[in-house]
């Protein structure tokens, strides 16, 4: 969370092939412990078992609180 709180994960899924992927993920928590003062989110994507010379790309990263 921000400023320097631990990160928590909120999805976990495989992605398979070299097509596009769609994830879509629900915060349980307060939407406001990974916004600071001034709007800016704070996330973070990884990935784990993938060849090193593997690519992850993220073209849009959609928010929406209620």
């Amino acid at each position: 969370s921000y400023p320097y709180g631990t990160w928590t994960t909120i999805l976990t899924t495989p992605v398979t092939g070299t097509g596009t992927s769609t994830v879509s993920a629900s915060l349980t928590v307060n939407p406001g412990h990974y916004i600071d003062p001034e709007g800016t989110i704070y996330v973070q994507i990884s990935t784990t078992g993938v060849a090193s010379n593997a690519l992850l790309r993220a073209d849009a990263l959609r928010v929406r609180v209620k």
